[in-house]
Order: structure tokens, then sequence, then C-alpha cells
């Protein structure tokens, strides 16, 4: 989780509104949990980032979905309210901004510790 303006703020690898992820805050004493933004496989899928935080913005990345279904880097502004998930939500709200979709010859990298495995780039290998 990342810390930033009192609160911490994380993403989860599943859960949401589509099952594949979600944006959330907690208050520093563990109460007031919110999820704030759930992904889908249009905007990414399975976010596995801390954030980065720049201008007040939150910086992450997926490893799935977007464009290419190969993850993305997105930023996400909590300034700015999500609105409330609807029947048709739009797939990217105006709060979330997806910046770059992966392709498959550039997110992956070999592991150094066993080269028949392929791992998403900046992920530890867990296999």
């Amino acid at each position: 989780m990342t810390p930033f303006k009192n609160l911490l703020y994380g993403t989860t690898l599943e859960g949401g509104a589509n099952n594949s992820g979600s944006i959330f805050s907690i208050d520093q004493d563990g109460t007031d949990y919110q999820v704030l933004m759930s992904f889908a496989k249009c905007s990414g899928d399975e976010s596995h980032s801390c954030f980065v935080i720049v201008n007040d913005l939150l910086f992450g990345i997926t490893a799935h979905g977007g464009d290419n279904n190969q993850g993305v880097i997105f930023s996400f502004n909590p300034a700015t309210s999500t609105p409330t998930p609807t029947a048709t939500p739009a797939c990217t709200p105006a709060n979330y901004q997806a910046l770059y979709a992966f392709c498959v010859h550039h997110q992956r990298v070999r592991s150094r510790m066993d080269d028949s495995h392929w791992i998403p780039m900046g992920l530890p290998y867990m296999g």
C-alpha cells in the first residue's frame, strides 16, 4: 500500500464489480475501507503495483487487460470521485487514465532465475 494524504491506497488482484481487481483506500488505523474504482478488462486487469505519486496522481500498472490484454500503465486521481457503477459502466471513469498499453514483446522479460518462465516486467518471480 502507498501512504498519501493521511490514507493508504492499494489495489487488489481480483474482486471489484468486474472481478478484475480494484483501487481502494483505507484509513491508517484500519477503518473506513472504500473501493474507489473497479478495474475491467478494457481498463486493466490484475493490478500488481504499489503506487508512485506525482502531482497528486497515483500511477500504477496492471498485468493484463487494456487494448492488447497485456496490461497498462495508468494514472488515478483520488481527489475526483468515481461515478457510482451502473448496469453499463464506462470502461474508464474520468479520474482514471490508461497511459500505455503493453504488447507482448514490451511487457515480458525473461526471469534470471529460470529461463523457461516469463514474468510481467517489474514483478518478482513467484514460481
